[in-house]
């Protein structure tokens, strides 16, 4: 049976992972698979430097841990870099203390690949971490992602241990006579992760898993993965546009909302909305929320996702329409007005219909009068439907969903005696809906549709 040393190379080889010519940053705590893994590829000829991030959570444990490495470091003469960060400071709402020192960690092994041109960052993850990560997704529910979340190679991340347990990891310390720093937390059931690793993963073990098995599961499923996410890119391909600072997904109209949501969370996993977020915005397509910079709304079988302007406080200048067809726009979006004969359906949730008399249009001449400007200080208006009652256009805009520090972008189209007629993509007014009399009407539309993907 080939020995640990050589299973953990032939690892490293077979899956392409680093060379010795290459220049590895390796993420060590002090504990005894970071200390293995730095012991290993120091004894093996690899180009390595250390990384320490003292959280200062356990007091003079943690402060012990950054001298135990220092000194290690210093022995093997190897570059060592060290942070202390305080997790209270760093911490956002509803972040756990593990969530706070992952981003952390995270960033400032970044900085230093980056500023400092390492080409790899390695960890010791081995086969007992993915076993628990992937039990703790099963428990909380997860989908591919988190039956394969830890993989060998991921971007500029390296996991050379991910073949082997944590018993063998042990095992080759303590032949090689190498001291490494236990952390008391470790030993503690408070955390679901430490829960699995006493009791449940040793049941499995003792039901017959073995390391082979979990090395032949580990590569099935990141197959699995890898073909996911070839077909989530091809779905990207076809359902996704982006013009400008805008992004449309083009919905699947047959599916249920919940396969819909399943989707949409999938496909647009990069932008800062959660899942109840895109559930709200689906079901109520006069809703727009804003997150981290993002406005989302929905317009028919489209989801619009726009990148806000940088200071949406400016005012628009106002304009006046006088002739057709006209573009005009409204936070950033542009729309056109067209006019159309009348269709028999005036309720399309792509298009808005706007009376052509309201306008003051003349089939004669033909112009027309449609003021463009900013909203009015404590005007009011009246929407369609709701005979002799008006709202204030703030009353209107909150019960829209469109945040505060947009609305001094949008743009209102009026008549000439300064009335609102309609907020495009949003809704029309008392004052500017299609009359009995009307042949033609004026649509607005987006101007920016998402085009063919053919």
């Amino acid at each position: 049976m080939p020995s640990f040393t050589d299973r953990v190379l032939t690892h490293i080889s077979e899956n392409h992972l680093f060379t010795r010519a290459d220049r590895l940053l390796l993420a060590v705590s002090g504990g005894v698979d970071s200390m293995v893994m730095a012991h290993l590829l120091h004894a093996n000829g690899f180009n390595i430097s250390l990384i320490h991030v003292n959280y200062q959570l356990r007091g003079s444990e943690s402060d012990a841990d950054e001298e135990f490495v220092h000194n290690w470091a210093l022995a093997q003469d190897a570059k060592l870099w060290t942070k202390r960060v305080d997790l209270t400071q760093e911490r956002r709402n509803g972040e756990s203390i593990q969530m706070v020192a992952r981003r952390v960690r995270r960033r400032y092994f970044e900085e230093i690949l980056d500023e400092y041109n390492y080409d790899y960052l390695l960890t010791g993850h081995q086969l007992n971490d993915q076993l628990e990560t992937l039990l703790i997704n099963l428990i909380r529910g997860t989908g591919i992602r988190g039956f394969a979340s830890l993989k060998a190679s991921n971007g500029k991340y390296r996991r050379p241990l991910l073949s082997e347990l944590s018993d063998d990891v042990v095992s080759y310390a303590n032949e090689t006579g190498l001291v490494w720093r236990e952390d008391s937390s470790n030993s503690s059931d408070k955390y679901l992760r430490n829960k699995i690793r006493h009791h449940l993963s040793p049941l499995l073990f003792e039901l017959g898993m073995t390391r082979q098995s979990l090395v032949n599961t580990n590569r099935h499923l990141q197959l699995a993965r890898r073909l996911f996410e070839d077909q989530v890119g091809e779905l990207k391909h076809q359902l996704i546009r982006t013009v400008e600072n805008h992004t449309y997904l083009k919905l699947p109209v047959h599916r249920s909302m919940q396969e819909q949501l399943d989707l949409v969370q999938e496909l647009l996993g990069e932008y800062p909305f959660v899942r109840e977020q895109y559930r709200q915005v689906l079901a109520n397509t006069s809703l727009s929320l804003e997150e981290g910079g993002w406005l989302l709304s929905k317009q028919g079988e489209l989801l619009l996702l726009q990148k806000m302007p940088t200071n949406v406080s400016l005012t628009n200048a106002s304009e006046t329409i006088t002739t057709l067809p006209a573009r005009i726009s409204s936070a950033g979006i542009e729309y056109q007005l067209h006019l159309v004969d009348r269709p028999d359906n005036l309720t399309s949730s792509d298009v808005q219909y706007l009376s052509p008399a309201a306008c003051g249009y003349d089939v004669n001449q033909p112009r027309c009068s449609i003021q463009v400007t900013p909203r009015h200080t404590g005007e009011k208006l009246q929407p369609l439907g709701m005979f002799g009652q008006q709202k204030t256009v703030k009353k209107v805009l909150q019960e829209l969903g469109i945040p505060p520090q947009l609305r001094s972008a949008l743009s209102f189209l009026r008549n000439s005696e300064g009335h609102i007629l309609a907020l495009p993509g949003f809704l029309i007014t008392h004052a500017g809906q299609v009359r009995s009399t009307d042949v033609k009407v004026i649509s607005i539309t987006l101007k920016k549709k998402m085009p063919d993907s053919n």
